[in-house]
């Protein structure tokens, strides 16, 4: 694995751990990566969400997260 992603992971993992204390019980130990602070899994349609902010962000035409994709497969 690239030595960024590792360090984000681990970085993930930690926050997740603090999350985890201060929710107590109440968090989920659902075992996802992809988790939000009380340790249920992200619905799909947060992941198109966020693609869409940070398109706006970034000034680019805003596509849907499918067609982003398929963009990359054809630029490789």
């Amino acid at each position: 694995m690239d030595p960024g992603l590792i360090a984000a992971l681990r970085s993930l993992r930690t926050r997740q751990a603090a999350e985890r204390l201060a929710t107590g019980e109440a968090y989920d130990q659902s075992g996802y990566v992809a988790c939000d602070e009380l340790g249920s899994p992200l619905a799909p349609g947060w992941y198109s969400r966020q693609f869409g902010k940070l398109a706006v962000a970034a000034g680019v035409r805003r596509i849907p997260l499918h067609g982003a994709r398929h963009t990359a497969c054809s630029l490789t």
